[in-house]
């Protein structure tokens, strides 16, 4: 059986047109869509904003065919160089059986989201093999090592900087992060908000994470729902094929009010500890600072040093 070569998009130029899209949530003013266009200008590109992205329809952007109609309009459209998520939130999901994938198969294209802006990212890859990137919605890029991670990942055509558990403003110190298994694991690199992925299981979207090092990430969510999603994986058996496993800062989770006491780092690493999964916590691969991952490329977790390595470039 031969596998198909990793599809990659070009490298972003000065001056190249993005466009900007709202494929779940509704940006909460019109002023999020105008900062997030300025935010490109900043980076020396040319925003083009769907024409949908204000449209109400209860939490979500205007209806699936409104909000997919964008995307499909920016995936067919050869000046358009990459599709950037301004918000996240719930809605997504219900995108995916209506994408253009054979207009990512022939002209590749630079995405970018998070949050369960992940099911996108996912889907395009386990269908064209594209590489996309996981990282923040513009509507959340609050620093500058946020915005210069986000356009240092899209411009550049070697591979990516390692990342370490030292790598964010030096807030991920090495020597607190908890590291359930010690060990290398290496495959494709893939992962994102825990919740919208396993909103694609049972679907014809869902990924295979068979021999991947896969991150993980989530907000504002309870703990005991988010071990359901994490027991979710490994009932699947999903989680068994994995490579190695790095957990990100899961930001604002917690108990809130549930009667699950149990931190997120005793109950995943139950299941970690007996699949023998390298892995790690609070690794800076997602969550609270967001820098920019690609997805599909082939890298190594070390998780005695706690240090990510990509293996390759994630564009031409």
């Amino acid at each position: 059986m031969t596998t198909k070569a990793l599809l990659k998009a070009n490298a972003l130029k000065p001056r190249d047109r993005l466009g900007l899209v709202a494929p779940g949530g509704r940006p909460y003013k019109p002023s999020v869509v105008s900062r997030a266009a300025k935010l490109i200008e900043e980076m020396g590109f040319e925003p083009v904003v769907g024409q949908n992205v204000l449209e109400v329809r209860g939490h979500n952007a205007g209806t699936v065919e409104q909000r997919v109609g964008d995307m499909n309009r920016f995936l067919n459209d050869d000046s358009i160089a990459g599709l950037l998520c301004i918000t996240g939130g719930f809605g997504a999901l219900s995108l995916l059986p209506h994408l253009d994938y054979g207009a990512i198969d022939k002209h590749p294209k630079i995405i970018v989201g998070g949050g369960e802006n992940t099911t996108l990212l996912l889907a395009a890859h386990s269908r064209t093999n594209l590489v996309a990137f996981h990282g923040p919605n513009l509507e959340d890029v609050r620093s500058q090592q946020c915005f210069d991670s986000l356009k240092t990942a899209l411009t550049r055509k070697s591979a990516l900087k390692p990342i370490t558990a030292a790598t964010v403003n030096g807030a991920w110190a090495g020597d607190h992060s908890y590291v359930p298994i010690e060990g290398v694991g290496q495959g494709a690199l893939l992962g994102g908000n825990l919740t919208a992925l396993v909103s694609m299981f049972g679907t014809p979207f869902e990924p295979s994470l068979k021999d991947c090092v896969v991150f993980l990430t989530d907000h504002d969510e309870r703990n005991d729902i988010l071990d359901r999603w994490f027991t979710t994986l490994y009932v699947s058996g999903q989680l068994a094929s994995v490579s190695a496993m790095a957990i990100g800062l899961f930001d604002d989770c917690g108990n809130k009010g549930s009667f699950n006491l149990l931190s997120i780092e005793d109950s995943f690493s139950e299941r970690l500890k007996q699949l023998e999964i390298p892995s790690l916590f609070d690794f800076p691969v997602a969550g609270g600072f967001h820098p920019t991952v690609p997805l599909g490329v082939r890298c190594t977790l070390d998780s005695r040093i706690q240090r990510l390595e990509f293996l390759e470039s994630s564009l031409t």
